[in-house]
Formats: C-alpha cells, structure tokens, sequence
C-alpha cells in the first residue's frame, strides 16, 4: 500500500492516504517491520514519512483531547508532546519514576514542617539524593524539553526541572505552581486555602486569591526568594512589572512555553523541517 503513495495517480495518492489515516498509528509497528527488511533508500523514505504522519495526527489528535477536557493532568500533556521526539515514550515508566521519588520525599515529611521546611527537604531529595540539575553546559539542547529524558538524564532546563519538581510537590499535596517570568521559569509556594486543585486557564482568577508566600528557583537547587527579588529580577531585564509575573500560570500558559523552548532548540539545533509542527501544536493549544 505504501508504494502506491507514489504512484501518479492523484486519486490512488488520495485513496492510499485515507486508508492510512483511518488505520491510524495501529499500522506503525507493522510499518516499521517494513521499513527494517527493505534496503531501497527512497522506500525507506516513503515508510518514514507515512510513520511520521501517522504519529503526528496522533499527537494533534491526543492534544485536542487533553485540551478538550479539565486539563488537570499536565504529565499527560507533556508525554504527549515528548512523544513528538520520542514515539515510543513509556508513559506508565514515567509515572513510576516520579511515584517513586514523592514517595522517598514523603518519608522524610511530619505535621510540624513549616512551609519552608517542606521545600528544603524536597529539595534535599531532588538535588542532592537524586542529583537533578540545570543543563548550563547544553541549556539548548532539544532534550531538555522532554520529560522522559529529564528523568534520565536529571538534568533539564528551567522549565523542565521546575516542572518535575512541581509535579512532586503537588503529588505530596504541596501548593506549587509554575510562574512564567520572561526569559526564566520559576515556582511559587501558595497560600493554602482548602482548594488544592490545578489551574486551569478558567481559573485565572483563583491565582490571585492565592497569593505567593514565598518563590522557588528550582533551576538553580531549589534556592527560595521573595517578592522584592521578582522585581529586581524584572527590572534587570529590562520589563515592566506586571501581575502575571507574580502569580501562579495555567497548565496550558506551561505547555505554550513548553513549544516557545522546542522551537529555540531546535532552530539552535538546525533542525529547522520540525519547527513548522511544533509551531503548529503551539497553534492548537493557544486555540483553547
């Protein structure tokens, strides 16, 4: 069937397609078994591309559907747009990996810890027991986008890192959330008020009801700072201080900066033919 892509005909090139969506990425693994026992280079070709497709309207498809829904579950988001380097990503492996170091950081909790002295035991797992850091030394590197490879590497870079940790803190009933600074991403401990759920872009208002007890800088250890640092930090950088750059973002505000980080690495990387897509992705997640 994949050598009919090929074929002049535009209406067999359409009717192939068709049949190849519709089976959708239930065909990949037979395609793949295809494209190992063949050594002609442009079938090899045609077989990549088909894969590719194959795999790409998945993505958009599995996005739209996280979208459509209550958004809360942004490890899922983010397995699904690791999926566009890494198809075969292991998701219930990753849900392991992270169960596995709240649990560790649980252990070491007691009703008496303060605020902060939740954040530095955290911190103490992460950082020291498990040895996550910033990639300074390939800060644009693709891979550190992609929470599969974060995990395996353990290192990432401010969003990534932070994101791992949030998902932690959160896991272990800890108000962080993610801050969308300009050209840096940081977290924020939250004032507790009885409503623990995640935000969602619907829930703007509820951010500023929740006000910041303090920020963490998780790309740089963990390391806490207050409000008086945010506004140094911002006048640095030369921006005007505004209420976004205090308060917690949504889960799709992470996942459009999540896109804006992919593009600048791969354009960094040269890999340029990929950048239309996650612009792309970008498109249907600001879309909702």
């Amino acid at each position: 069937m994949v050598s009919l892509l090929d074929d002049p005909d535009p209406e067999i090139h359409r009717q192939v397609q068709q049949d190849l969506d519709a089976l959708g990425v239930k065909a990949v693994a037979q395609l793949e078994d295809l494209w190992i026992q063949t050594e002609e280079v442009n079938e090899r070709r045609s077989f990549e591309k088909v894969i590719h497709r194959l795999q790409w309207n998945n993505i958009q498809h599995n996005l739209k559907d996280w979208l459509k829904g209550d958004r809360s579950d942004l490890l899922t988001a983010l397995c699904i747009i690791a999926r566009y380097q890494y198809p075969n990503l292991d998701e219930q492996a990753i849900r392991q990996t992270l169960q596995a170091i709240r649990i560790e950081v649980w252990m070491g909790f007691n009703e008496q810890m303060t605020a902060l002295e939740q954040v530095r035991h955290l911190n103490h797992v992460l950082f020291r027991v498990h040895k996550f850091r910033g990639n300074t030394d390939e800060y644009l590197n693709p891979n550190n986008n992609f929470i599969n490879k974060v995990l395996e590497t353990r290192k990432g870079n401010p969003l990534m890192v932070g994101l791992v940790y949030m998902l932690i803190a959160q896991k272990l009933d800890l108000p962080i959330y993610g801050v969308n600074l300009p050209q840096h991403f940081v977290l924020a401990y939250l004032e507790r008020d009885g409503f623990m759920s995640p935000l969602k872009k619907d829930d703007a208002q509820q951010s500023h009801l929740r006000r910041p007890l303090f920020y963490i800088n998780a790309f740089n250890l963990g390391s806490v700072f207050g409000k008086r640092d945010v506004d140094q930090f911002l006048k640095m950088v030369q921006v005007e201080p505004s209420e976004q750059y205090y308060r917690a973002c949504s889960n799709t505000e992470i996942l459009l900066r999540l896109c804006a980080n992919l593009e600048s690495s791969y354009r960094d990387a040269e890999e340029f033919h990929k950048i239309p897509e996650i612009q792309a992705l970008a498109r249907i997640i600001g879309a909702f």
